[in-house]
């Protein structure tokens, strides 16, 4: 028996040994022979997590698409190691040029350009993530590539940081949760924490005139911190739980001490559209539009699967009292407005209420929202893609009140949702309870601060009635209790990558943006 235990205990002794030393390895810099696919992936396969291959000065087509898991990618300069996409996306439409997969330890990638080549467009991201783990992106110039240049998936930790953006009428990063973003929306809030992506010190610039961009957009239940970065002939985006099915929308967003800058050709009012969430806007510098924000609810005047619209038949949202009122059009056919003879009616009193025209026999616009009201006239908002819904003589109405929307802007946290959508799954439901009803979100609302729109200070707004000032958003008014995330970010310091100085003397063509100062 001694001597078996003895035996037993050499092994164990030689295996924590064994875990001890690989725990304690130092990390290998391995160089590629240059930038072409099959030598970039050959030093990867030589190496091990938390390795790094640094790329020489050259040019080179990719027609395949590379996996890094746990293993830094690094070039010699966004100005002399040039990488050509080339994929063949007719094959498969799915991949994008460089794929980050999930890894517990850090890794990195950057100093080099992308160019696009004889591809088609990538719905998928040139970078895709699905990291949880830290993961830096920096120093990378996204050369007028095709379609989405960083594609986030999965709650992570993800910096992109010193990274240039031209864009061509694309997205420039687009950011998604976990799944269809239900685990985001039933989980308490963490502003100002490092985990969550961040996108600081960055240019994009739109380099198409007359053609929307958009610098990030943001669906899924994502969470956001954009700041110190410069956007020019961008807008900022996020979805709403609307028009991307059974993807929810995006949960909060940090915005704060960004350039946004708009010359005449740019075809939005304002710089940043904001349709689902909540969060902080503050110390941005705009100029070149007429607003800060639009505050929008699609819902309000459309039906989306499957939510439904923001009717009062939707199960989805807190109807507080249907059937208000109701009654028939009095007025001339095809008005695009609600008249009632003699109604007499408080001035604006139906403001922010739903109308919904009851024959209306046309697509899906038969509802809206109420934005005045006289004696005997209600007017209401157009639908977002289908123009205003009309009424003819004898229609009946109805006008329902709603408050709140499901993943409305200024809305937060809630109840567990869970299923599919047909015909992949079940619809959704409450989770616990198995049919669809209000997840009792509570009051999360937006705030704005010491902002500057065309050089006197801007405040954020919202054409929408039933998003109200001092409820849903406020601005001249610091969050309660919010701190922000110290900058630079904790992961800029990380890596061999360094940019422009950097390790192995890398060099980049261009420099991030000058930091904004804010006071706050």
């Amino acid at each position: 028996m001694n001597v078996l235990f003895s035996l037993h205990r050499a092994h164990w002794l030689a295996v924590i040994i064994l875990f001890l030393a690989g725990l304690t390895a130092p990390a290998a810099t391995n160089f590629a022979a240059s930038v072409t696919f099959e030598a970039v992936t050959a030093a990867i396969n030589s190496s091990a997590p938390g390795d790094t291959v640094i790329m020489p000065p050259g040019t080179a087509a990719w027609s395949s698409p590379l996996t890094l898991s746990g293993v830094s990618l690094v070039g010699s300069g966004t100005n002399q190691t040039f990488i050509i996409d080339n994929l063949d996306r007719n094959v498969n439409t799915q991949p994008p040029l460089i794929f980050l997969h999930s890894s517990t330890n850090f890794f990195e990638i950057g100093n080099f350009q992308i160019l696009p080549g004889n591809t088609t467009k990538n719905w998928h991201g040139i970078i895709a993530t699905d990291m949880a783990g830290p993961c830096r992106i920096h120093h990378i110039f996204f050369n007028q590539v095709n379609d989405k240049n960083i594609m986030l998936y999965g709650a992570n930790q993800t910096l992109i940081d010193h990274c240039w953006f031209y864009l061509k009428g694309n997205e420039g990063v687009l950011v998604r949760d976990t799944g269809y973003g239900d685990a985001s929306w039933a989980s308490p809030m963490n502003y100002g924490r490092q985990n969550v992506p961040c996108i600081e010190d960055c240019i994009f610039t739109n380099v198409l005139v007359g053609v929307s961009s958009v610098s990030l957009d943001a669906e899924a239940g994502a969470r956001i911190l954009f700041r110190y970065n410069a956007v020019l002939n961008n807008l900022w985006a996020n979805h709403g739980t609307e028009s991307g099915a059974r993807l929810r929308g995006c949960r909060s967003f940090e915005i704060y001490s960004n350039l946004f800058a708009m010359d005449p050709t740019w075809s939005f009012p304002y710089a940043m559209s904001i349709r689902s969430g909540s969060g902080v806007i503050f110390g941005n510098t705009i100029t070149g539009v007429k607003y800060v924000t639009g505050i929008v609810n699609y819902r309000n005047g459309e039906r989306f699967d499957p939510w439904g619209g923001a009717d009062g038949y939707s199960p989805w949202d807190n109807v507080v009292a249907t059937n208000v009122i109701s009654g028939v059009h009095s007025g001339a056919n095809g008005a695009n407005y609600l008249e009632v003879a003699g109604a007499n009616w408080t001035v604006n009193q139906w403001v922010g209420y739903t109308v919904v025209n009851k024959d209306f026999s046309g697509a899906s616009w038969n509802f809206s929202t109420i934005v005045s009201n006289s004696a005997t006239q209600i007017l209401f908002n157009p639908a977002k893609d289908y123009g205003a819904m009309t009424f003819s003589t004898g229609q009946r109405f109805e006008v329902n009140q709603i408050y709140p929307m499901l993943d409305q802007p200024g809305i937060g946290s809630g109840d567990l949702i869970v299923g599919d959508q047909q015909p992949w799954g079940p619809n959704p439901t409450v989770a616990g309870l198995g049919v669809a009803k209000w997840p009792h979100q509570v009051s999360d609302p937006i705030y704005a601060w010491s902002n500057s729109l065309n050089g006197t200070p801007g405040k954020i707004g919202s054409d929408f009635p039933n998003i109200k000032e001092g409820r849903d958003f406020f601005n001249d008014l610091p969050k309660p209790g919010y701190e922000p995330l110290p900058y630079p970010h904790p992961l800029q310091g990380s890596g061999n990558g360094g940019g422009s100085g950097g390790s192995g003397g890398s060099t980049n063509s261009l420099q991030p943006p000058a930091r904004v100062w804010v006071q706050q």
